[in-house]
């Protein structure tokens, strides 16, 4: 039951990334419809990310007291209300701005508490031998979902304007709750997996999550070198439009092809790790993954024909699931299922934390030197946390099998808890 219950939680996430990937473009061009402003656009994104980060650090130990089935089902609800909401006040002639940039910061808030509690609740759902493979599949059709949401999402403009695809959208929130509900129905609650004791206070709770990676320094570090990578991976994808025109001399067509050999390797990526399973030297395949798409990054800088773009956009794809389902199934694996909400928010936090820096400054040196500079240097970046990587005996530590290991941490942690 617990196996039929993990794919609900698949489709419910499934669902989701098609509607956050659909519904955003759509709330985009109605706010270019509505202004003609590329800043209000910004604005509008930058609205949502605030909202996402503040809430993400607010509410990491509120994931650990609640039934995460529970909350997940009614944060998929509050943004079907948000985007439905919308809707009718643009059908109805009533929507101003501020109405948009309200959703925009409902659907933040619910998107910083719905990821790390799909994550925290993945591993009490599947055994812990198809952790890694269960992961990489639920990655996997998210990939697929964020890929087809952006074309669903210009067609539906095209054929029917930008204010029936959000109310689409907020359809797809509402049909993902439902699955998610179905969790519960077919596996029972799991409140007692997923709750800790009375709180004892926000900065003690999270220090109980920081905890963890005292015990287990190998994660901590190699996040790091993931933020350093999430943060080249920003500066890059900023400027893939510029770079399509200016340094290949092509057109919007193939960036969409560019795009397209992106996905597809990451869908390949995959499903060759599901079909892989957990692999004992994880330091070597994550650190890997890095350091494959630090080397892209230079060839992109180099290469200047479009031609050979293709295969390099294709390997950059396969790249990325490596790490993510790897680094996915070790948190399932060593942290305690009370502590699961507060720790994979934590980790969202330091994976995500350099991504401003890189939006900031991708920019700023296209701008002085050349896109081939940036290019070429966030590459360099990033091979060269990835060599480090292997020199650090350090890492080790996540290499193996790591069962007695999880069993102390769970003894020690829950114990102080």
């Amino acid at each position: 039951m617990r196996e039929k219950g993990y794919w609900y939680l698949v489709t419910g996430f499934t669902v989701s990334a098609l509607g956050d990937a659909l519904g955003i473009l759509a709330m985009e061009w109605l706010v270019y419809q509505l202004t003609g402003s590329l800043l209000a656009m910004g604005a509008l994104v930058m609205a949502q990310q605030i909202a996402e980060f503040v809430v993400r650090l607010a509410g990491a130990t509120l994931l650990d007291r609640v039934d995460r089935v529970k909350l997940m089902a009614w944060l998929d609800s509050f943004r079907f209300a948000a985007f439905g909401g919308v809707a009718v006040l643009a059908t109805t002639g009533n929507l101003h701005m501020w109405h948009l940039y309200a959703s925009a910061m409902v659907v933040g808030t619910c998107t910083a508490l719905f990821a790390p509690a799909g994550m925290a609740l993945l591993p009490s759902l599947v055994s812990e031998k198809d952790l890694v493979r269960c992961q990489s599949l639920l990655d996997t059709s998210m990939t697929v979902a964020m890929l087809t949401g952006p074309v669903l999402g210009g067609l539906l403009i095209h054929l029917v304007g930008p204010v029936m695809g959000i109310a689409l959208n907020a359809g797809s929130f509402l049909l993902s709750a439902l699955m998610l509900v179905q969790i519960r129905r077919v596996v029972g609650s799991l409140k007692h997996a997923t709750t800790t004791k009375a709180t004892r206070g926000y900065w003690n709770e999270m220090r109980e999550g920081t905890a963890f990676f005292k015990k287990v320094p190998a994660l901590f570090v190699i996040m790091l070198f993931a933020a350093i990578g999430n943060m080249t991976g920003v500066a890059i994808s900023a400027m893939w439009v510029p770079y399509v025109q200016v340094w290949l001399h092509s057109d919007a067509l193939m960036l969409g092809v560019l795009m397209t050999l992106n996905g597809i390797g990451a869908v390949g990526g995959g499903l060759l790790i599901a079909w892989m399973g957990d692999l004992q030297k994880r330091r070597l395949w994550m650190l890997g993954s890095i350091l494959v798409k630090g080397s892209c990054f230079v060839l992109l800088g180099i290469a200047t024909k479009t031609w050979m773009a293709f295969p390099i956009f294709l390997l950059l794809g396969m790249s990325g699931p490596f790490f993510g389902a790897l680094s996915s199934g070790l948190y399932g694996r060593l942290v305690p299922a009370p502590l699961r909400g507060r720790v994979m928010s934590i980790r969202l936090l330091i994976g995500g934390s350099m991504q401003p820096v890189g939006s900031g400054l991708g920019g700023v040196v296209a701008t002085a030197f050349g896109l081939h500079v940036l290019f070429v240097g966030a590459g360099l970046l990033a091979v060269s946390c990835a060599v480090l990587g292997m020199w650090l005996p350090q890492l080790k530590g996540i290499d193996g099998n790591l069962s007695e290991k999880a069993k102390e941490i769970s003894e020690e942690l829950v114990q102080s808890a």
